[in-house]
């Protein structure tokens, strides 16, 4: 079904949570398409791609992590991370992770994560891509952090 994906994160600001995720997405590269959430398994044979090439307003299917907060001084990050396997006939495992944390700990965590559910599977890891975000909450309204990985 999937031929591509594209791995990506962005920050964003709004007056509202929702304007402020909006500005994530949009900042991610995503923010132009019907948004369709999946589960965290990456389809053999995909090609990593640096942009996504479908027409605006198409669906597309993402595992993503988001974190959102109008507390000034809150701290977020949000991360993606997939295991590449070795044995290009093996699926690959993304996991996602959005914490009130410094991005350096969320990137460890959610990196841990994609070992432990490649070692859970029997496969071994050629690669790990992590795309990560952090931010800091310093104004009025909402900041949110966004890493996602599209599929199409």
């Amino acid at each position: 079904m999937f031929e591509k994906y594209y791995i990506n994160s962005g920050i964003g600001y709004g007056n509202s949570y929702l304007t402020s995720f909006d500005a994530a997405l949009l900042h991610s590269g995503v923010g132009n398409y019907n948004l369709v959430r999946v589960s965290s398994i990456l389809p053999v044979g995909v090609a990593r791609q640096k942009s996504i090439d479908i027409k605006a307003g198409s669906q597309l299917h993402i595992a993503y992590a988001e974190i959102s907060s109008n507390n000034l001084g809150d701290i977020l990050s949000a991360a993606v991370s997939v295991g590449i396997p070795a044995n290009k006939l093996n699926i690959g495992v993304i996991m996602e992770l959005a914490l009130y944390n410094e991005e350096k700990e969320t990137v460890k965590r959610v990196e841990e994560m994609v070992k432990e559910a490649m070692v859970n599977r029997g496969y071994e890891i050629e690669q790990i891509i992590t795309y990560s975000c952090e931010a800091i909450v310093e104004r009025k309204g909402y900041t949110t952090a966004f890493s996602g990985i599209a599929m199409w």
